[in-house]
């Protein structure tokens, strides 16, 4: 009876949803705008850490959400955290973990950091990360963070696979390979003792066609490297190889300090190898370009669609590529401009990518130097699968089910205060940035919502706090400028078997809790068990139960109310 009594609620809450539109409202910004930030919730309290900033690449603040009162502060750390973006945390027990994510050059951070949220102590584990990534998932399960997936090198345009179950104490243990390499999102659904399952949704990942850093080239004379041209269609000068700080890039400048080598007029191209293509491909282009003693020179990227073997016959397109300009006409740039993504989708037969430089003395001196680097033609995939990873028997499945569109830049959100939530929320997107599903991993379908006021966003960060889904900044296009302060919530439809209110805490309270529970009284009987299943053995005493002898972490409470349902609930063990 209490099994069909389930079905019908999950019934009626999966009409509910199905026709549901998720009206979002503003609530207060958050202090910083950031996009590609980590968020984890304890109790009252979402804390969002790192990700960038429209001024900095890698930021090192957590910021914490105060939820019932709307109001933001900062969580102050004994030392600041690791300044990094699409990095990782959790909580458990009082200690946020902070882990993955892009430092300063483009590294993967392979350290654990631990920040205890009562006292802002911050440590590092000694056990390094064996597989750090950027912009892969994480998920808490019991007292363990499944972590997965992810990108490992974004130039190499390499991509993970790997599980791993991460313990609170920096341990880091290897499952099942996941059935595709992505950077993904999901979350895990606690089940009856090891019937517990972590779900992935969607991903991105890359092929490279060309990936060219030029670091096997010789710093003397000119440029000569395999598979690319290098060839002066005015004046004599060509692309070199030069090296900066380790670094090596191609780079042409025009001006001599002899007169007799100053030429009226120079221009030259770098011509890559040729690149197949076709008609169902979703080709990029990407690369860095720097400038030096700026006064007037210029830079392009062009397609040749028809290679003669003569640049002045070859046909030529035009591509709109940021391209450094600093105006610095004493020194360079600081900093390598990149220039965005650069669809090639209309190029479906064999083609070139070229870089043009013009230049001279005549008929006024335009002799700046520019620099080109990390040049990448490459395919993208974004998947609309979703993956199930099964923990009894450390397997992985693909759901017959998929969404509706393949995501990317996505978050995911589940009420992680009940064990017997079933529903998943899917948020945001690379393009359709308001895009917003959930997925029932009771009947494994997934449904598309309808939502007003939602700001698009991408690389932003979700939390579900009672029966809200709340969004937090991410950004709308590749510029660091476009990232977002808005922070914003819905009210969800009432989840599918037994959600709760937080602030009515039904059942027992507190929760967290240390030394003893008390039992509300619609409670006549419970019982505690651990994550795996376990029953653990405890004394009731009238509406209270002593668990102080409990180890930190988390179990199940289950109890039986006077008219005889059973609720389940997550009981947190500090």
């Amino acid at each position: 009876m209490k099994k069909a009594i389930t079905c019908l609620a999950l019934t009626l809450s999966l009409s509910t949803i199905t026709a549901q539109t998720l009206n979002f409202v503003n609530k207060t910004d958050k202090p910083i705008a950031r996009s590609a930030s980590s968020v984890a919730l304890d109790g009252d309290f979402i804390y969002v850490s790192n990700g960038f900033s429209g001024t900095n690449q890698f930021t090192s603040e957590i910021e914490t959400y105060i939820v019932n009162a709307d109001t933001w502060s900062f969580l102050q750390t004994t030392t600041p955290t690791i300044a990094k973006r699409y990095g990782n945390a959790e909580i458990l027990a009082g200690n946020l973990y902070l882990f993955n994510g892009e430092t300063t050059g483009g590294l993967a951070n392979d350290k654990l950091e631990i920040v205890n949220l009562l006292s802002g102590n911050l440590t590092v584990s000694a056990i390094v990360n064996p597989n750090p990534v950027i912009n892969g998932g994480s998920a808490a399960l019991g007292d363990f963070f499944m972590v997965f997936g992810g990108c490992t090198s974004k130039f190499n345009a390499t991509y993970s696979n790997k599980l791993y179950r991460l313990s609170p104490f920096g341990n880091w243990v290897q499952l099942a390979d996941m059935p595709v390499a992505l950077e993904t999102k999901g979350k895990a659904i606690y089940g009856n003792g090891n019937n517990s399952k972590l779900y992935v949704f969607g991903g991105y990942n890359e092929t490279n066609k060309i990936a060219e850093n030029f670091e096997t080239v010789a710093t003397t004379g000119s440029l000569s490297l395999n598979n690319w041209l290098n060839v002066a269609e005015t004046g004599t000068k060509l692309f070199e190889g030069k090296q900066f700080n380790a670094n090596k890039y191609a780079q042409f400048n025009a001006f001599s300090s002899v007169v007799a080598s100053q030429e009226p007029s120079n221009i030259c191209w770098l011509i890559s190898d040729q690149i197949t293509s076709d008609s169902t491909s979703d080709l990029y282009l990407n690369f860095d370009t720097k400038d030096g003693f700026n006064n007037g020179a210029l830079f392009e990227a062009y397609i040749i669609t028809n290679w003669t073997g003569n640049i002045a016959t070859s046909s030529k397109t035009l591509l709109n590529a940021a391209i450094s300009n600093s105006g610095t006409p004493a020194s360079y740039a600081t900093n390598f401009t990149n220039s965005g993504t650069i669809s090639l989708a209309g190029f479906t037969t064999n083609f070139r990518v070229a870089f043009k430089y013009t230049g001279g003395y005549l008929p006024v001196q335009k002799t700046t130097a520019f620099q080109v680097d990390n040049v990448r033609v490459y395919k993208s995939f974004s998947s609309n699968s979703i993956y199930i990873y099964d923990v009894a028997s450390n397997s992985w499945t693909t759901s017959n089910t998929t969404m509706s569109q393949p995501i990317s830049a996505h978050s995911v959100a589940i009420n992680s205060f009940d064990f017997n939530a079933t529903d998943i929320y899917v948020t945001g997107d690379y393009d359709n940035q308001t895009f917003v599903g959930v997925f029932n991993t009771f009947n494994d379908s997934f449904t598309t919502l309808n939502q007003t006021n939602m700001v698009g966003r991408r690389h932003h960060a979700s939390e579900i706090w009672n029966n809200k889904l709340y969004l937090f900044g991410g950004n709308t296009t590749p510029s660091i400028t476009s990232v977002l302060s808005s922070t914003q919530s819905a009210d969800l439809p009432s989840l599918s078997n037994g959600s709760f209110d937080m602030n009515q805490q039904v059942g027992f309270y507190p929760n967290p809790a240390i030394e003893a529970i008390i039992l509300q009284d619609e409670i006549i009987f419970a019982n505690i068990y651990s994550i795996d299943g376990k029953k653990i053995d405890i004394s009731l005493n009238g509406n209270e139960i002593n668990i102080s002898n409990l180890s930190t972490g988390i179990y199940l409470f289950e109890g039986v109310t006077k008219n005889g349902t059973t609720i389940s609930k997550k009981l947190i063990k500090k």
